[in-house]
């Protein structure tokens, strides 16, 4: 199969600038998922979903004769540059038609072609790890540990949830995690019988088979061998159990109880559950599953319908799409691809604070507290999401200056060089003879929230290397 080399290629036309009759190519896009109708059918041969950056939902495209290496070049997952028109004609108005199709040898920079992640995804991220950090019962702490490891953690930064009916969208995964598991927390505020580390557990853990289930790069949603053979939630049981018993006297009994969780969490025989929920804890996960599914997926609706049209035809029933009265419906942030392509091009292209996970350099230990434990450099390297503000490097904390701050000795903070800090920011500043210190900057005078620990004057002598933009709390 023809290949061309990418690096001497732009990115061309967005699909989000195609109108109807417009020409266009050479233009890349990312083949999402094709249908080959055969040679003999007075249809087009091929019909393609393409997609990029702008409308990660895809426009349909078709190829009404297709040769032997046009099917070659349009497989799902690929980078192709096509050459085209966008019809004008009922039934397919809008549809693209191509020409002319070349695969392309997939770059390493893929952002052009992957769609935006949601807003708020930070927020959703910081809340992850909080839940996770808040599991107390040390069996299964261990397993979340073992479970939810650096790769994992990644790999829910740009999973998506489903295919098509909620948070079917880059960290969707996350996001539809986090609403469950933040559900089932506050739900035991309500019933407080429940078994809160169990629960929170089995919804931190209940959608653990999708990363395994579908693909979560170009070809988002398709579904993998072990998808279509045994699912994710046979998948996301068998795995948990897998590393469960690998950890030393893990009560089976509180094994048995986490994978019928994750077991029964579809609800219903109907949904895809083999087992029904059989004790209140499980209820509740089934239930705040449901809730995070339908709801997103109803809002997604809403979003999508036309400005001034107060119904929509949804999965079978009619939706109200219009206001409340006088109590209006909040604007809520674009959550998905289907929020993305209702509100044009302009918006869906806008950048957003989303950072993807990256390996950032530790620079070994600052202190808080006495910055003769301090160390500058270290070969160590860390695979992590920067906050919003960003990060150059993280620095590992000792001492006990700013326990009244929330920092602990241990943890990792995120350092930006250069950054100009504030009265109030926690900065880290090279003392010298002393080394490297983490200090709530005071304008003149750097401060711990110690008493042990004095005020130290900002002199020449003081360098401020950088402001702390986040905290990382080790598992």
């Amino acid at each position: 199969m023809k290949t061309t080399d990418p690096v001497t290629l732009d990115k061309g036309t967005y699909l989000a600038d195609l109108e109807p009759g417009q020409s266009f190519g050479p233009a890349l896009f990312a083949v999402r998922s094709v249908t080959d109708r055969g040679e003999e059918t007075r249809a087009p041969q091929l019909v393609a979903t393409l997609t990029d950056c702008t409308q990660p939902g895809g426009r349909i495209a078709k190829v009404w004769q297709a040769d032997s290496h046009t099917r070659a070049a349009l497989k799902v997952g690929q980078i192709v540059q096509v050459w085209g028109k966008v019809d004008t004609t009922s039934p397919w108005a809008g549809e693209l038609t191509l020409e002319r199709v070349e695969a392309i040898a997939q770059p390493d920079d893929l952002s052009e072609f992957l769609a935006p992640p949601p807003e708020g995804y930070t927020r959703a991220w910081k809340e992850f790890c909080r839940l996770i950090r808040s599991v107390q019962n040390p069996h299964l702490a261990e397993l979340l540990k073992r479970l939810l490891d650096k790769q994992s953690q990644c790999a829910f930064a740009d999973a998506v949830a489903a295919r098509g009916h909620h948070h079917a969208y880059r960290g969707g995964l996350l996001q539809h995690t986090v609403e469950v598991a933040a559900l089932c927390e506050a739900t035991c505020a309500v019933y407080p019988y429940l078994c809160r580390d169990l629960l929170l557990t089995g919804a931190l853990l209940h959608d653990f088979g999708k990363l395994t289930e579908m693909e979560h790069g170009l070809a988002a949603g398709a579904f993998t061998a072990e998808g279509c053979l045994i699912g994710h939630v046979h998948g996301g049981a068998l795995r948990v159990r897998e590393v469960a018993v690998g950890i030393k006297e893990f009560p089976l009994p509180l094994l048995n109880a986490l994978m019928h969780l994750i077991l029964s969490h579809h609800g219903e025989g109907a949904f895809g559950s083999p087992k029904a929920p059989a004790f209140p804890e499980a209820v509740v996960l089934s239930q705040c599953d449901r809730l995070s599914a339908h709801t997103t997926a109803m809002h997604e609706a809403i979003c999508k319908a036309p400005a001034g049209q107060t119904s929509l035809w949804h999965q079978g029933n009619w939706i109200y799409t219009g206001d409340l009265g006088d109590t209006p419906r909040p604007a809520l942030p674009l959550l998905s691809s289907a929020c993305l392509e209702s509100q044009g091009a302009q918006e869906s292209t806008t950048p957003n604070n989303f950072a993807t996970a990256r390996c950032i350099p530790v620079r070994g230990l600052v202190a808080a507290g006495r910055g003769e434990e301090s160390a500058e450099y270290s070969e160590e390297t860390l695979t992590v999401v920067p906050p919003e503000e960003g990060a150059d490097y993280l620095v590992r904390v000792t001492g006990d200056s700013l326990q009244g701050a929330g920092v602990q000795a241990g943890d990792l903070l995120f350092v930006q060089q250069h950054a100009t800090p504030r009265p109030g920011d926690l900065v880290v500043a090279w003392l010298p003879g002393q080394g490297g210190v983490v200090k709530r900057f005071a304008g003149d005078r750097l401060e711990s929230a110690h008493p042990d620990y004095p005020p130290i004057p900002l002199t020449e002598e003081v360098r401020i290397q950088g402001k702390v933009t986040g905290l990382l709390r080790p598992l």
